[in-house]
């Protein structure tokens, strides 16, 4: 009687495990289905075309840039020793690269930042200290992306010196 007890119990966790899953996963579907049939869902924000530094103590910057139109759902920031650039452009027949790697890093060779704020509306103005910089001379850019994932153009790049 006992086991047939536990039993049943186990069956009832179970079942409320599951439909707490299947609740999980049919949120996901119906916002993945709005996502992307909701046209201003879709689009590309804007690049961020205003991004501001200014070098504090220790190692920190504080970036400062505007939100930009055509709702952001989160933003991606780096920095790099080089000036960052989208892509470096190699032609594999000519054997050069557009930017000359020796003064540019490609926009996914930068360091990865932590701690993006989330996107507030468009034209809000957005801020946030970036730590464990290392000392000279540094380029740092944003990126904003979209709720289905599509990424802004690359924006102005800040260059500073980093104490």
């Amino acid at each position: 009687r006992d086991e047939w007890n536990n039993l049943q119990e186990g069956r009832k966790e179970l079942g409320t495990k599951m439909d707490a899953f299947l609740c999980a996963l049919h949120y996901r579907v119906e916002t993945t289905f709005d996502i992307f049939n909701d046209p201003r869902k879709t689009q590309t924000p804007e690049a961020v075309k205003d991004l501001a530094a200014e070098a504090l103590v220790g190692g920190k910057v504080k970036l400062t840039w505007t939100a930009p139109k055509d709702e952001a759902a989160c933003y991606q920031v780096k920095w790099a020793d080089k000036k960052i650039v989208e892509r470096l452009k190699f032609d594999r027949e000519k054997r050069t690269f557009e930017f000359d790697p020796k003064g540019h890093a490609n926009w996914w060779a930068a360091n990865n930042v932590e701690g993006e704020p989330k996107p507030g509306a468009a034209g809000a103005k957005e801020s946030m200290t970036v730590e464990g910089v290392t000392p000279g001379k540094r380029f740092f850019a944003v990126r904003s992306f979209g709720a289905a994932s599509n990424r802004s153009a690359l924006g102005n790049v800040c260059e500073l010196e980093v104490k």
